[in-house]
């Protein structure tokens, strides 16, 4: 992915790895909340298994052809044209 240049539209797969790797990102920081010992009620526990699953499901549920993915100048990758779940409160 080092090939991506700003303003750069890149293809289909590299968007949908660049979206995976995000994803990945948003799990691993919400793993806490299903350690055993975390004190969750079981109604909070179970709205984060909804999100977290949606989460995984995101490659499969997203419109790829309205797919936005920018490099910012600043190197940063903007994803956009779909809404990420949000996680619970």
């Amino acid at each position: 992915m080092s090939d991506l240049i700003e303003g750069s539209i890149p293809p289909i797969e590299v968007s949908l790895d660049l979206i995976r790797m995000k994803r990945n990102e948003l799990l691993s920081n919400c793993d806490f909340v299903l350690m055993p010992d975390y004190p969750l009620t079981n109604d909070k526990l179970s709205e984060w298994r909804i999100y977290r699953q949606a989460l995984r499901d995101i490659i499969t549920t997203i419109d790829t052809s309205s797919l936005v993915i920018v490099v910012e100048e600043t190197g940063e990758i903007d994803i956009g044209g779909f809404t990420w779940p949000t996680p619970p409160t």
